[in-house]
């Protein structure tokens, strides 16, 4: 009998956890479902195989693939975190320049690996990291996201939350309430030319399917989770493609984001109603830097950073 790959075992690992998880495959609907919220994770492997002024320039990330490790191993236990939801950055590059001048990419195979040790069923979106090459010129790092499109084919191929592309939904529900969370790719922020872009950004296919989820139902409650936030600095909100399909959704309770590196909630009004963006800070650099958050029948309950003290609770009935 041919024995199954890690990545095989993953994905059959996935499946069924998820099918324990979802609507359909309920015996009682759970009164709670329960999921960790991390990002900007920053992961970088074999730092000493990196050019060395780049090796240099990204040191400060060279040392969480234990800390990251030992998280999916315990945090999801101490907190009865059903999953984990990582919204992007997963590693800090697809493709980096190594001693020998050469650019080697095999930073999604490792973070596969390192997923598939824990056994922790892990939703994710990508980060404008994880679809970028870094190399180095005379005195600075040159960053390039031309690569995009064999990174995403390497997501697709490795982490099984991707196996049907980069941006997909998950319905769960609790009690009477059924919640569509509903993961989008907004990770390529390098845009050149004279295009009315604005980041975050997601293209015309990604808008029409982001629409149709909305559509799917007038039954279920929604929650967006992506990598770059809405909310940039002092951005004008009103022109970004994707809170132009946002602010026309009444059943649309909660944005998740990181990008920034803060622990920041912000509250979106609109003649629609209200929805709040809930961005944590980055696991890289700050290992509490995470939140709780569960779903129940009538609220969302989000955390304080590294706390199980409520910081926000979202009425949704």
């Amino acid at each position: 009998m041919k024995k199954l790959s890690l990545q095989s075992k993953a994905r059959i690992f996935y499946l069924t956890i998820l099918i324990l998880l979802s609507q359909t495959g309920f015996a009682g609907k759970p009164d709670t479902i329960s999921f960790l919220h991390v990002s900007d994770i920053h992961l970088v492997f074999s730092l000493d195989i990196l050019q060395k002024d780049l090796a240099k320039d990204r040191i400060n990330y060279g040392f969480g693939v234990g800390a990251f490790d030992r998280f999916l191993q315990n945090m999801p236990k101490e907190t009865k975190a059903d999953f984990v939801v990582a919204t992007g950055d997963l590693v800090d590059f697809y493709e980096g320049e190594t001693v020998n001048y050469k650019m080697v990419g095999t930073s999604v195979e490792q973070f596969a690996q390192l997923l598939n040790k824990s056994n922790t069923l892990v939703f994710a979106t990508l980060g404008n990291h994880d679809i970028t090459a870094y190399s180095w010129g005379d005195s600075t790092r040159l960053t390039s996201q031309d690569i995009a499109g064999a990174a995403r084919a390497a997501w697709i191929r490795n982490v099984p939350c991707f196996q049907y592309g980069t941006y997909y939904s998950r319905i769960f529900t609790t009690g009477t309430t059924i919640y569509r969370l509903i993961f989008l790719d907004d990770a390529f922020n390098r845009l050149d030319g004279n295009g009315n872009y604005a980041v975050p950004y997601i293209d015309k296919a990604q808008q029409s399917w982001l629409k149709s989820q909305f559509d799917a139902s007038d039954k279920d409650v929604e929650i967006v989770i992506m990598h770059i936030p809405i909310k940039q600095g002092a951005s004008d909100v009103e022109e970004n493609s994707i809170y132009s399909v946002l602010n026309d959704q009444s059943s649309l309770k909660m944005v998740l984001a990181g990008h920034n590196h803060r622990n920041i909630i912000t509250k979106f009004t609109d003649d629609n109603g209200a929805f709040y963006e809930v961005q944590t800070a980055a696991f890289a650099t700050d290992r509490e830097a995470w939140r709780l958050i569960r779903l129940t029948e009538n609220n969302i309950i989000i955390s304080a950073p590294g706390k199980s003290e409520n910081e926000l609770t979202i009425q949704i009935k």
